[in-house]
């Protein structure tokens, strides 16, 4: 059985299947319950979020998967 494999932008359509597929696998890993999923919600609005680097795959037109990236900066104990 063939399977269709997609990669591509995440949609606003999206985002209630990415953050339930977030809260999915990541509840009670660490801790009790999770927050990633909030964290997924509130990092697309912000000034840091990479739009075209939030990335969806699906397996037969379902999302299976999601990859989301934002910018950040090191700073060393001298500032």
């Amino acid at each position: 059985m063939n399977k269709t494999i997609k990669i591509r932008n995440e949609e606003e359509k999206d985002y209630e299947r990415v953050e339930k597929i977030t809260r999915m696998a990541l509840w009670n890993l660490y801790i009790p319950g999770c927050v990633e999923h909030y964290l997924v919600h509130v990092m697309r609005p912000h000034k840091d979020f990479l739009p075209e680097l939030d990335l969806v795959i699906e397996v037969d037109d379902q999302i299976i998967g999601n990859i989301m990236y934002t910018k950040t900066k090191l700073i060393d104990g001298s500032g």
